[in-house]
Order: C-alpha cells, then sequence, then structure tokens
C-alpha cells in the first residue's frame, strides 16, 4: 500500500454518466497517473510502497472509514505492474472495452481511442497493431446516418480523424458516429459511437457590435472593496456571486450614514460609489501580488506570464479581503463554436452577449 492524492483533470466525471477510470502507480517512473475515458487527466507523485495489514478496499479508504463511494463501480481489473498509455487506450476501445489478456491465436485489431465531440464536431483517433494497419485512404464517417467529410492523417501508426460541423450541433443533442474503414487484411470494420452534446450557450447575432467601438486590445478592469475597515466585516459578498454583483452596483449600504460604502479601491472616492477603470492586457491577478507573495495558477513566471497586482489592491484600509471586481472585453469571433473558460480559487460568473 501506500498514500498519493492526484489532482482532479477538466473531465467532469459527476454527470450521470458511466465512466472509465484508471490509476496506474508508476514507481520507477516516480508518478501516478489518471486516466478518465482512455486519455491521460493529470498525474501526482508516487507513493512510498507501505506495508500494513489494513485490507485492500474499492470505494472506501481503509485508512479513514466512513467515505465510501456514492455510486456504481464494476469490471474492476488490477495489474502487478504499470501498464502502459496504449493499454489504457485499448482496455476503454472508446467505451466498448476490450481485456487486456495475452491471446494464443489471432492478430490484435486496430483501436479508437477517446471520442471527443463538442458543438464544433468530433475527433478520434486510431492506433495499428502491428500486423494490422487502418487504410486511411478507405475511411468513411457519417453522422447520425449521413456520411460526412473528415481530414484525416496518419503519423507513426496513429490515424487522426477530425470532422468540423458545417453548423454546431444544437444544445443538448445525442448523435450517432460511424467510423469504416479498411484494414490491411482486406476486411471491412465498421465502429458505431454515440456522443452527447453537453448544454452551451448560443450568441445571438444581435449582440455584435459596431467595429467603431473597438479601442485597445484587453479588458476594462472595474475592480472594488469593502473591507473591514469600512464595514467591519472581512467580505460584505461572502464570495457569493449575486452579493458581488450587489457589491459592484453599489448597493451595499452604511447604516451609520445610511449611503452607500465607499470603494476602496478608487483612490479618489470621495463620496457615492464609483469606479477606477483600469485597461489590463490580460487577467491573471494575485491579490498578494504586490508583496511578492507566491505565484498561483497555470499562468506564472516559469510561462512568460507572471501574477499581477489587482488594480488598486490593497486599498485605504491596506487591506487585500472583500473584494469583487468585473472584466469587460469585446471578443472578435468567426462563426463556429468556441471554448471560452474561468480559473479561479474564488467565486465567478461568466457571462457573454
Amino acid at each position: 500500500g501506500g498514500n498519493a492524492d492526484v489532482p482532479a483533470g477538466p473531465t467532469d466525471v459527476n454527470d450521470g454518466e458511466i465512466h472509465h477510470l484508471v490509476l496506474v502507480s508508476d514507481p520507477d517512473g516516480g508518478e501516478v497517473r489518471l486516466y478518465v475515458d482512455g486519455e491521460l487527466e493529470s498525474t501526482g507523485a508516487s507513493p512510498a510502497i507501505q506495508s500494513n495489514d489494513n485490507p485492500m478496499m474499492i470505494g472506501e479508504n481503509p485508512d479513514a472509514r466512513n467515505r465510501t463511494w456514492h455510486g456504481m463501480i464494476d469490471d474492476v481489473g488490477i495489474w502487478d505492474r504499470p501498464i502502459s498509455e496504449e493499454e489504457v487506450a485499448l482496455i476503454y476501445n472508446d467505451g466498448e472495452g476490450t481485456a487486456l489478456v495475452s491471446q494464443s491465436s489471432g492478430d490484435a485489431i486496430p483501436y479508437v481511442s477517446k471520442l471527443s465531440a463538442g458543438p464544433g464536431g468530433f475527433g478520434f483517433r486510431v492506433a495499428d497493431e502491428p500486423t494490422i494497419e487502418v487504410d486511411v485512404d478507405s475511411i468513411v464517417v457519417s453522422v447520425d446516418g449521413a456520411d460526412v467529410a473528415v481530414a484525416k492523417s496518419k503519423e507513426d501508426g496513429v490515424t487522426t480523424v477530425k470532422y468540423t460541423a458545417a453548423q454546431p450541433f444544437a444544445p443538448n443533442t445525442e448523435h450517432i458516429m460511424t467510423f469504416s474503414y479498411v484494414d490491411t487484411d482486406g476486411k471491412a470494420r465498421k465502429l458505431e459511437k454515440g456522443f452527447k452534446v453537453k448544454d452551451y450557450t448560443m450568441v445571438d447575432a444581435g449582440a455584435m457590435v459596431d467595429s467603431s467601438l473597438k479601442g485597445e486590445s484587453g479588458f476594462i478592469a472595474n475592480i472594488t472593496q469593502i473591507s473591514t475597515g469600512q464595514s467591519g466585516k472581512e467580505s460584505m459578498h461572502g464570495n457569493r456571486s449575486a452579493n458581488a454583483e450587489k457589491q459592484l452596483n453599489g448597493e451595499y449600504i452604511d447604516k451609520d450614514f445610511e449611503e452607500p460604502y465607499l470603494n476602496e479601491a478608487d483612490l479618489d472616492a470621495e463620496e457615492g460609489w464609483s469606479y477606477y477603470p483600469v485597461i489590463v492586457e490580460y487577467v491573471n491577478q494575485n491579490q498578494n501580488a504586490y508583496e511578492g507573495g507566491v505565484e498561483n495558477g497555470n499562468f506564472t513566471s516559469a510561462n512568460g506570464y507572471p501574477d499581477e497586482e489587482i488594480p488598486g489592491i490593497p486599498g485605504w484600509y491596506d487591506s487585500t479581503d472583500g473584494i469583487a471586481g468585473e472584466y469587460l472585453t469585446l471578443l472578435q469571433l468567426d462563426a463556429g463554436a468556441y471554448t471560452l473558460g474561468v480559473n479561479s480559487d474564488d467565486g465567478f460568473r461568466a457571462t457573454i452577449g
């Protein structure tokens, strides 16, 4: 046994669907690898091997009981060695499942890795086996029974297939993808796979603005702060988006004066609620950056994006608490599907339109 934590990755497995999870402990490689639905999700430090009398448990922690798994578990397998990424993909086989066993006769057939689908289309990979390969020119893909044009290429025995939808798939819709090909033995093979397009926001064309509104690139940052110095509370908004909107709108009233609190991030504020807009090139801010604090998140000095100070913070009372900010920008986007993300250790709400 041993103890090790593997960080959660970007895939939402708490979506009511069945997922395939593989955890590989690789002491020689010095890491633990988590795979979700055939793809590497995250890694962590390899645990120190420990010998004890605790029972092996699945869905429960023998070192800290009563933290049971809430859900279904099926088809559990354990190997006495670290299995490879290719073997993980083979076991998953795009949700169809393939047993990882030694075969006394016959050759393994090429297998399909995770089908990654979204509003704008989908993509997948097919890995050749030593004696059986995919004929790229023979590939035919259909969606909901209709053949579609796909981009296909092959490198180092791996065929990549990508489909770009002429019109985005509608939110919350289910579809069937059929993939057919001929292998080097001349045998025709076919895989049928369903996929679901999750909910997403459609941007109405009416949200388009005139090009005359274009200005400098970047974001307008409207930062506000009501700290303990004014309110006696560490935070008025309590890290809730609805309350943060209330603070941004200047709706918190100082009962002693029956007037809105002042914005401590606006050094010129004297009476009434106010903003001091600042244009920033990108948003990668840390409330402790002003004092050389530890950098956080995915973007740091190591990859050319050092943490920056939050404009106006610390405010009048030299505090870094009670902050609520909004960042506004115009996007120039061609028609199509886009994924926009926010990474924050506090609450946030993103809107478009």
